[in-house]
């Protein structure tokens, strides 16, 4: 009897330990093992899949955010591959991946990722902290859904300097066909205009976008822009506060939305 309760409490154990050395590992895949005390987070690339805006920008050790034009755009489309725009031009497309546990390469740049969750993300790259949304769609992407009323502007209108303060994006140009202009506006920002105007303007040349500090004034229903050694002569058409017309009739219009 003795004997027998010897080896009814010994084969349990035995049984324990065999399944244990015949527990099974996947083809290709090495064995981790798991400190459960540790707080270190892993991230994956699966987490990334999407499209990422950068909203917030703060310099690295500080709690201010700092005012920035070039908004990083992130658009994983790819489980190994990410889009990135520098604005709404496209800078490069590389591939991505996560070094354990949050170190993320994108394309060749390194940063290292502070938060992650479904909507929100934020990465720091060594000057920067940035933080992203998660979108369906990229702001500019929402521009180009914006109408404009196909018109022709022959009477240019007065404007009132006040209605002009703020960033302006522009959404839309109508140009004439056999219009050619080397430098194209994409935005242009006005800083508490009065007598005269200073401010920010972004335009495309040479195939890369550029962006100056600009002085100017308003002498009728006429914009004087002077920036970069270049100085633009537009007429204005509108500004009610929420939207900016300026251009040249029969030639080039600008359409632009207020988005501060």
């Amino acid at each position: 009897m003795k004997t027998f309760l010897v080896t009814f409490l010994i084969l349990p154990v035995l049984l324990i330990s065999t399944a244990a050395a015949q527990k099974v590992v996947r083809k290709g895949v090495t064995p981790v093992k798991v400190n459960r005390s540790s707080k270190t987070v892993f991230y994956n690339t699966a987490q990334l899949s999407g499209k990422w805006q950068e909203y917030q920008r703060k310099v690295v050790g500080t709690s201010a955010p700092v005012d920035f034009k070039d908004s990083l755009l992130l658009n994983f489309n790819k489980r190994d591959s990410v889009y990135v725009y520098d604005g709404i031009s496209m800078s490069q497309r590389g591939v991505v991946s996560i070094e354990a546990p949050n170190t993320l390469s994108l394309a060749g740049d390194i940063y290292t990722i502070v938060a992650l969750s479904k909507t929100m993300m934020v990465l720091n790259d060594g000057e920067f902290v940035r933080n992203f949304r998660k979108t369906n769609r990229f702001y500019h992407e929402t521009l180009g859904k914006l109408k404009a009323n196909i018109e022709s502007h022959e009477k240019p209108m007065l404007i009132t300097p006040g209605k002009l303060t703020g960033r302006w994006d522009v959404y839309r140009r109508q140009a004439n066909p056999g219009t050619a202009d080397s430098i194209l506006v994409k935005s242009i920002t006005f800083l508490s205009p009065r007598d005269s105007l200073t401010g920010n303007i972004s335009f495309y040349s040479a195939g890369s976008t550029q962006t100056e500090k600009f002085t100017g004034y308003l002498t009728g229903t006429t914009l004087i822009i002077n920036a970069a050694g270049k100085q633009w002569q537009w007429d204005t058409f509108k500004a009610d506060g929420e939207e900016f017309v300026f251009g040249k009739d029969k030639e080039i219009i600008y359409y632009a939305k207020k988005l501060d």
